[in-house]
């Protein structure tokens, strides 16, 4: 048995009571306790006797629904709920179905619902900052509920937190890689332009060196941007013996 009356307990969760599995009873008579979480007695199947006066506003369904051997459940003096059952199966199981009728509040169901959304959302690079932003109202909504003090949501938070810490880090290593990529494509380019330029300049030296299409013969002067071209020209179309010479500076 667990006896913890008037002890200003605020919260109930699962990872509490995990550790007694052969609980039988739990007295939680005056505490402060406001919700009572789905899975809170999961680990706890030998439970005879629950009694909870705390402040309850909330009971998650299907809390009581595994405990088999459950025959007293005292739920007096609560703000949602104030009721007993005892001696009897049939009563208990009736009892918690109240329970989670009478103790649904809408504030915990509104806030918990936006938090399970924001869980199940896939993180993404494109959806981060939105997620982000999201999840620091919803941190502000519950700072100014009823269940600010909730360790559950702040674990839940700081959780969310970490994940999107983890999918921001791998985005930013993802945006490096493709930094290297492109500065591996400018690159390559500059290369491709070096090797164009190689190229052209060739092409000029060797246009320099040859006679080309513009004549028979090409010769140097000092200068070696201006080549004296000497190009044979006919006087008379159908006299193609009768020619003379043309001199022509041409600037390469």
């Amino acid at each position: 048995m667990i006896d913890l009356n008037y002890g200003r307990i605020r919260e109930l969760h699962q990872i509490d009571l995990k550790v007694f599995p052969k609980l039988v009873a739990l007295d939680l008579y005056e505490n402060d306790i406001q919700v009572i979480e789905a899975g809170t007695f999961d680990f706890n199947p030998n439970l005879k006797i629950i009694w909870l006066t705390s402040k309850i506003l909330h009971i998650e369904s299907g809390v009581f629904a595994n405990l088999n051997v459950l025959i007293y459940l005292y739920l007096p003096s609560n703000p949602c709920i104030d009721k007993s059952a005892r001696n009897s199966l049939e009563e208990v199981n009736n009892l918690a179905l109240q329970a989670y009728a009478m103790c649904f509040n809408s504030e915990y169901s509104t806030l918990n619902q936006k938090l399970i959304e924001i869980e199940m959302e896939p993180k993404t690079c494109e959806n981060l900052q939105s997620l982000r932003e999201r999840l620091e109202r919803l941190e502000i909504d519950i700072q100014n509920s009823n269940f600010s003090y909730l360790s559950s949501f702040k674990r839940r938070i700081v959780a969310e937190y970490l994940i999107l810490a983890n999918v921001d880090e791998d985005c930013a290593l993802m945006c490096n890689d493709n930094l290297d990529d492109i500065r591996k494509g400018i690159a390559d380019l500059n290369k491709k332009v070096d090797n164009l330029e190689n190229l052209i300049k060739d092409l000029i030296d060797e246009i320099k060196n040859k006679c080309g299409a513009i004549g028979e013969c090409v010769e140097k002067t000092v200068d070696p941007e201006n080549v004296t071209s000497m190009i044979t020209t006919d006087d008379d179309a159908d006299n193609l013996t009768n020619s003379k010479v043309i001199k022509t500076n041409v600037k390469i």
